[in-house]
């Protein structure tokens, strides 16, 4: 692959990674349900586990491995319905380019997630996403999706941050 092609597609799976973020935190499911991919695999065990204390905020969602589009689409729809706000950044990201149709990245992240309900208010996290992408014919889908935690921050709820 010549090196025009391959800043192509990392300029691609750039833009599909910020079209992941916002679908996220505007949800909008019609726009998360056409960049991922119908058979992903998506993996939240631990993305709600403070890696210190090892409590999961919500075991619920973030204790399972998700198959199929239609699945992840409505588990995410019920984790949002207890969120007030998130704000996703990802940034820095490892792109390894492994031919025309697949590739594979790691993003460094930020988040801050607001509960409308429950002991914790507020939490913000930091970690890694690892990712799998193929094209099937059109444009590039996130094909697998797992989140790492390096720290996570939670503020209980009618407790002062500062």
């Amino acid at each position: 692959m010549d090196q025009l092609a391959a800043l192509s597609i990392a300029e691609d799976l750039r833009r599909l990674k910020a079209q992941y973020c916002r679908a996220v935190d505007t949800r909008d499911l019609p726009l998360l349900n056409s960049i991922i991919a119908p058979e992903i695999l998506w993996d939240e065990r631990g993305a709600a586990t403070d890696p210190v204390t090892g409590v999961n905020l919500s075991p619920e969602v973030t204790d399972i491995v998700i198959r199929r589009a239609s699945n992840v689409i409505n588990a995410v729809q019920s984790a949002l319905k207890g969120i007030t706000s998130s704000v996703h950044h990802v940034y820095m990201p490892e792109i390894d380019i492994i031919d025309h149709n697949h590739a594979r990245a790691t993003w460094a992240m930020y988040d801050n997630v607001r509960f409308s309900e429950g002991l914790i208010s507020e939490m913000t996290g930091y970690g890694y996403y690892h990712e799998t992408y193929q094209r099937f014919g059109g444009p590039w889908k996130i094909s697998s999706l797992k989140v790492t935690r390096l720290r996570l921050e939670m503020i209980r709820r009618g407790v002062s941050a500062r």
